[in-house]
Order: C-alpha cells, then sequence, then structure tokens
C-alpha cells in the first residue's frame, strides 16, 4: 500500500502536496490554447478538526483560479457568526517515491488570507476521510495510506 511517513515540525504534522488546477479548469484551458498554470508545492497541516481543506487565498490568484462559491465557517478564531470564504476547485496530489501518487483530480476547498505562517493552509477530514491516518505522538511522527 503506498504511503508517506513523516516527522512532526514545530508547527505540527505538516505534509508538503501538489496544489494545481482541477482536470475540468485544465481541460478548458487547453482547449482554448490558454496555458496551464504549473502546480504549487505547498505545506498543509493536517488538521482532523477540519471539516473541509482550507488553502491561503494568495495561492489561488498565483494559479489564476476563479472563486467557484461562498461557504460560512466557524473556526476557533472566529466570533460567534460565521465568516463568509471564497470556494475554488483544485487539483491535490501527494507523491512518493516509486509509488503511484493520491490524485484528487477536482476537490473544492476554502481560500483565506494566510499571512506570516509557516504553513500554507490545512488538509482537513474532506482528504483525511479518503486514507489512513495514523500519528505517532511519541515519536512525533505520522503515516499517511492510501
Amino acid at each position: 500500500m503506498p504511503h508517506v511517513t513523516a516527522q512532526f515540525n514545530a508547527s505540527g504534522p505538516i505534509l508538503d502536496v501538489m496544489i494545481g488546477v482541477s482536470e475540468p479548469r485544465r481541460r478548458l484551458l487547453l482547449a482554448h490554447g490558454l496555458d496551464v498554470p504549473p502546480a504549487l508545492r505547498l505545506s498543509l497541516i493536517l488538521d482532523t478538526g477540519a471539516e473541509t481543506t482550507l488553502l491561503a487565498e494568495q495561492h489561488m490568484r498565483t494559479l489564476a483560479i476563479p472563486v467557484r462559491g461562498q461557504r460560512d465557517i466557524l473556526t476557533a478564531t472566529t466570533d460567534e457568526k460565521p465568516t463568509a470564504c471564497n470556494t475554488y476547485d483544485v487539483s491535490l496530489q501527494i507523491s512518493t517515491f516509486g509509488d503511484p501518487p493520491f490524485t484528487m483530480p477536482a476537490l473544492e476547498v476554502i481560500g483565506r488570507p494566510l499571512f506570516n505562517h509557516s504553513i500554507d493552509g490545512m488538509i482537513g477530514r474532506d482528504i483525511l476521510s479518503r486514507i489512513r491516518l495514523m500519528i505517532d505522538g511519541p515519536r512525533r511522527t505520522f503515516r499517511i495510506d492510501y
């Protein structure tokens, strides 16, 4: 079974993933003779408390991904009223050496401004529910099987 094993860093369990335009958008760009922006390698924290994956909105602008819609979210840092956030369609890939990658060709994510952080976003249960996650707290490691 393909897997990724990594150490926690100072921020916690961080996984590097490739984020790009969604597969439907890639096909649309190519059909119109337009360039497809190269995918970005982003560092995302694994967040079992997050329902939906969240990415730094500035990366959506870098990839020229249009806003899909809006969702209201509640977080530990928001007031009792939900915060409206833009949503975007992206592709996500987790790669290992010698194994086929874990790929989601189209995934709706939430975009939020993230500045002066050591991470580019968080992986939520929308992805974690499709993989096996094992955390070894005493050894400060985690493993993802897919």
